[in-house]
């Protein structure tokens, strides 16, 4: 089993107070990646987790799990990497199963389709948080970008 899951952080969010005069459907994604909205990722794969209570910016990760997926399916492999810290969690394709190598080695393997179901939760988790706190990021083109490339990850491999 595969899973991702988040914990927002407040105090890396846009002040209730100040929610108002942000219109994020024009945001750079630059900025939506690494200025806004960091909370805490843990992924693990069966007993082994991969990535604990890391503190990532939540937009970051879910287009991070975008490429990674586009990646394996279209060349074998990949890797979620960090701007945070020097991690990676390395990506490869066997079959139908991936292996999934962590930061100090650890390893685990799981079914594609697994990894592919848990990163559109989370994706689709971490938008729906989003949107209910910025409507405005609906209209933003990084956002439907990320949200067109979750219906693709609903297509056969």
């Amino acid at each position: 089993m595969v899973s991702i899951a988040f914990i927002p952080n407040d105090k890396s969010e846009i002040p209730d107070t100040c929610r108002n005069r942000f219109d994020l459907s024009n945001e750079e994604e630059i900025d939506l990646r690494y200025k806004y909205f960091n909370c805490w990722v843990t992924f693990s794969a069966g007993d082994v987790t991969l990535l604990e209570r890391s503190y990532v910016p939540l937009l970051d990760f879910m287009l991070a799990l975008a490429w990674a997926i586009r990646e394996v399916r279209t060349g074998g492999s990949s890797s979620i990497t960090f701007t945070e810290h020097s991690g990676e969690i390395r990506i490869s394709l066997s079959g139908d199963h991936l292996r999934l190598e962590g930061m100090g080695g650890a390893a685990a393997q799981c079914l594609i389709g697994e990894f592919v179901r848990s990163s559109l939760d989370f994706a689709t988790d971490g938008i729906g948080y989003l949107l209910s706190k910025y409507p405005s990021l609906e209209f933003n083109p990084s956002v439907q970008r990320l949200r067109g490339e979750m219906d693709e990850w609903r297509q056969p491999g």
